[in-house]
């Protein structure tokens, strides 16, 4: 197939775990002999020749965007939209906001519906798409685990693990939990805790946190290593952090909120062989769900 890949940033560029989601899976299908290109924002118009659309985000210009979404189900193309967030909610308002704005039932109910499929980050994110939409406005779904690099991010026997050493990395951000990590801090005060990330926003100081801007691929895997544990608990709904299974990959205890999406899927948390084994095949696998979808 002859795809183009649309989103509001250049992939290739931008190191955010949508980027990195949407990077794995297509590399994938371009070692499966797809043909796939790029355009950064809304097109004013989409090229010929092209068998298929993904879309990842375009709610940079929101307006532009709805109007995009309006057209797009009368082209006659194949598109599928990957969700890394919860998109058909304008910024504005938190995901939690029951009151629908109007533009979800006239302009993302017949995008959504008109898919060939959404691809989803976790069961999880997916029922609360259910909870929004009618099941079968929805379906067919592609769901994948985060497509974390399992050769980079594993454990490291040369590295000393420290008892008492925890980790929250993913940015400073209230929505990801940073308030909530804080809390837990200072309830276990016997734990040294490094927080990593970057952001305006920056985290009250207590005598057991250690604050560290953003680290390199490499000294991130060496502090996950090194530490005990990791803990997330996201204050909004979290669909698939990929730090969380980064951490795992690495030999971390885990101490998660229930708003991580990572917890619906069924996996196996006390195999670690067999969850690198299912991390690996996340990419092949959104394209074999593809392969269905479209048979």
């Amino acid at each position: 197939m002859k795809i183009l890949f649309l989103h509001e940033l250049d992939i290739r560029e931008h190191k955010g775990g949508a980027e990195q989601t949407s990077l794995a899976i297509v590399r994938k299908g371009k070692s499966l002999g797809h043909t796939i290109d790029y355009h950064i924002g809304v097109p004013d118009s989409i090229p010929k020749g092209y068998d298929m659309l993904f879309i990842l985000t375009l709610n940079a210009d929101y307006e532009r965007m709805l109007q995009f979404y309006r057209g797009l189900p009368g082209l006659g193309i194949p598109y599928v939209k990957i969700d890394c967030a919860f998109d058909f909610i304008p910024s504005r308002l938190p995901p939690e906001d029951g009151a629908a704005p109007e533009e979800w039932n006239a302009v993302f109910r017949p995008f959504y519906e008109s898919a060939a499929a959404v691809c989803f980050m976790s069961p999880a994110q997916r029922d609360r798409y259910w909870e929004y939409f009618d099941r079968n406005v929805i379906e067919p779904s592609i769901i994948i685990p985060p497509p974390v690099d399992t050769s980079v991010f594993k454990i490291d026997y040369d590295v000393e693990r420290k008892e008492n050493q925890w980790i929250y990395t993913g940015g400073f951000k209230k929505h990801k939990g940073v308030d909530e990590v804080l809390q837990w801090a200072d309830a276990h005060r016997d734990k040294k805790v490094l927080m990593v990330g970057g952001g305006r926003y920056r985290p009250m100081k207590l005598p057991n946190i250690e604050i560290l801007d953003q680290v390199d691929t490499p000294e991130l895997v060496r502090l996950y290593n090194e530490s005990r544990g990791y803990v997330h608990i996201p204050h909004n709904f979290d669909c698939a952090p990929r730090t969380t299974i980064e951490a795992y990959l690495c030999g971390c205890e885990l101490h998660l909120g229930p708003k991580d999406g990572n917890l619906s899927f069924q996996f196996d948390w006390r195999d670690r062989d067999g969850m690198r084994a299912v991390i690996a095949d996340a990419p092949a696998s959104f394209w074999r769900q593809l392969g269905r979808v479209m048979s």
